[in-house]
């Protein structure tokens, strides 16, 4: 029985180990802070706007409102300001925090150093008259 298994796997595997390679359509890209900070820059000037958050996420909606705000927050930032904000999980790399250190500082250049704070704020009086 083994000997039959063996020359099953053979069969098998032979025919795979003649046909020609293929190129793998994955690359390997190197993930440093420089690729992070090009890719920031890159991403910010044709409008891209990606606010990444990195770890445990914790939802906290503000003391009185209903739930669903956190989503209505996410989309009227998208809405309003083009701002993509998501939380990536706890996979960190040097290429992430690069490029989302990079990008925090180019989009409170834009938008003014409160521009998350202000966005809740407006995001806020619209949800409490839904």
């Amino acid at each position: 029985m083994k000997t039959l298994t063996i020359i099953g796997f053979l069969l098998y595997t032979i025919p795979a180990l003649s046909q020609e390679k293929e190129k793998d359509s994955l690359i390997w890209v190197e993930r440093t802070c420089e690729t992070g900070l090009k890719k920031a820059k890159k991403d910010f000037a044709i409008g891209i706007y990606n606010s990444y958050s990195y770890g445990l996420l914790v939802k906290m909606e503000p003391k009185g409102l209903k739930a669903g705000f956190d989503g209505f927050y996410k989309k009227y930032m998208m809405k309003k300001y083009s701002m993509n904000i998501e939380n990536r999980g706890c996979v960190i790399n040097d290429d992430s925090i690069c490029y989302s250190d990079e990008m925090e500082k180019l989009i409170t250049k834009k938008f003014g150093k409160d521009i998350f704070k202000r966005g809740k704020k407006e995001a806020m009086k619209l949800f409490t008259r839904k």
